[in-house]
Order: structure tokens, then sequence, then C-alpha cells
């Protein structure tokens, strides 16, 4: 499993999608920022435009934010692709001479997510520092109607470091479930296209269905970082429902795996 691992990494350094994926995700984050920005007619209020408001704008707390749109299609650029490559290339197959097919689908599922979780969570740590370096940093904070996240607000105001690692830390969580999502399909297509595309269309459609009957907050455009405002979640709530998904899905794609190709693997 660790031959697994230590080939998805240098896979994942190699190939140019994971830096377009990269500059993509911290440009995202660079032009929300930017939009945040106030103009020359807007008086700046240290209280309003710092690092803290930019970087949640940016990521989703906003009325323009770039980044939860195109979330779902970024994040499987970097290993979303993994097991349908193997499958076209038929490198799965020499792989299951060195290692049984539990640890190579294990592998696979622990290489995609772990990979995915660091590319997540240094273009978000990328795009912090630039908020950092572009934004004072207030002394205090205080409520401010329609800015101040209501999402763990008491967190917010007195430790806005920490609130920043944790929402950091659920955007990180989603990635993990986004390219699970295209490790899933993986299984049923060897189309690429389709592998790297299907996370965003379901996206698109559970927005939509969740709209309609009036669940919006489980939308998962919203669930990027938009949740911050509007809606009243419990602080472990994001983090459990995340973790949630991506081991029902980790599950899915294991039993799938084992059901598709075990008479194969076993003779």
């Amino acid at each position: 499993m660790l031959h697994i691992l230590n080939v998805e990494f240098k896979r994942a350094i190699l190939r140019w999608q994971t830096w377009i994926a990269f500059v993509l995700f911290v440009g995202c984050i660079i032009v929300g920022v930017e939009i945040f920005r106030p103009g020359e007619l807007v008086p700046f209020d240290p209280n309003v435009h710092n690092p803290f408001n930019a970087f949640l704008y940016a990521v989703g707390n906003g009325a323009r934010p770039i980044l939860p749109l195109a979330f779902a299609l970024i994040v499987p650029l970097v290993a979303g692709d993994t097991l349908v490559w193997d499958r076209r290339t038929s490198f799965y197959q020499m792989s299951l001479l060195r290692v049984s097919y539990k640890k190579y689908i294990l592998g696979k599922i622990l290489a995609s997510s772990i990979i995915t979780a660091v590319f997540a969570l240094c273009a978000q740590i990328v795009g912090f520092l630039y908020c950092i370096t572009t934004f004072p940093v207030p002394a205090a904070l205080s409520i401010e109607q329609g800015i101040t996240p209501t999402y763990a607000q008491e967190l917010f105001i007195h430790h806005p470091f920490l609130y920043m690692f944790l929402i950091i830390a659920h955007i990180t969580l989603f990635s993990m479930v986004v390219v699970m999502i295209s490790v899933l399909i993986s299984n049923v297509t060897k189309n690429i296209y389709v592998v790297l595309c299907f996370p965003w269309l379901l996206f698109c459609f559970l927005q939509v269905v969740f709209y309609m009957y009036d669940v919006e907050r489980y939308a998962p455009v919203d669930l990027v970082g938009s949740y911050v405002i509007g809606i009243d979640y419990s602080i472990w709530e994001i983090s459990v429902l995340f973790t949630s998904i991506w081991a029902v899905l980790v599950l899915t794609v294991y039993g799938i795996f084992f059901a598709r190709y075990k008479g194969r693997l076993m003779k």
C-alpha cells in the first residue's frame, strides 16, 4: 500500500493537471478577494475590510465568489482520474501482481484523498497568505450585520485565526468528498471526461433539487463557503457531515470495486 501511495504522490506532482488545478484554485480565491476589496469611493473599515472577511468572501460568503461554482470542477483534476487511468492502461493489472486487490483499492482511496487534501490545504494557505499581505489585520473584531459570520460567531470574534483554520479544514474535507465521487464513477466508466465532470454536474443537480424542496442547508455549492452566514449550524455539524459522506463514499467505492472485479482478480 505504501508503494501505491508513493507512486500516486509522484504522479500527482509530475502531472500538469495538478498544477493547473492549483493555479485555478488560488486564482479563484485571489479574484474573490479583489472583488471584496473596497473601491476608491468606499470608506475603508478595518472591522469589515480585513483578511478574515476577505478570505471568507472569496470562498463563498459573498455575492460574487467564483470558487464555489468552480470547486467541483477544479478538485477532480488533482487525483480524481487516478483509477480510471489505471483501468484504461491496464496498469492496475500489473499492480495486482504485487499487492492484493484489497490493498490496491484501499491504496487508491487513501492516495487520492490524501493528495487532494494536501492540494486543497496548500492552495487555501496560499490564498489566505495573500489576504494577510493585502489587508491589515485588525487588533480586534466586532459584529457587523451582514458581514460577520453567524456560524461559530464567537470563535470568529475572539479567535479569528483559529476560525480560518476551521474553515480551511472544512473545505479540505469537502475536497476529499469531491475526489471520492470521481473515484466512485471510475468504477463504472473509462471515460475520463465523465469522471472529471460528474462531480460538478452532480453539484448543479443537487443544488437545484435541494432548493426546490427547501433543504438548502445541505446544498453542495453553498457548503463550500456560504454556510458561514444565514443558516444556523452547530460548530461540528459541517465537519461531521463531510466526514460521514466521505466514509460512505469510501465504503461504496470499495464495495463496487470488489463486486465488479472479484472474479477476475481472484483467478
